[in-house]
């Protein structure tokens, strides 16, 4: 048997989704969890989304105080 006959064979599979964390299967439908197979999967983005959200906030922050800082030394420069 080659590796394409194992492919070729008859199987039942219920139409599904993959959990983006685990890759575990998931129904179509939406269930208790979204497109998340499990509450431990939904909480961890969850979570990772909120600290991708800080961190664009402090990286926007950090290059307005060095711009703000490049601006006084170079004012104080000229004097």
């Amino acid at each position: 048997m080659s590796k394409y006959d194992q492919y070729k064979s008859k199987s039942t599979v219920f139409p599904h989704k993959h959990c983006p964390k685990c890759t575990k299967m998931v129904p179509e439908e939406e269930g208790e969890f979204g497109e998340y197979c499990s509450a431990e999967c939904a909480g961890f983005f969850k979570t990772q989304k909120k600290n991708k959200k800080k961190r664009t906030f402090l990286f926007i922050g950090l290059y307005g105080v060095a711009i703000i800082v490049f601006v006084v030394l170079a004012i104080l420069g000229n004097n």
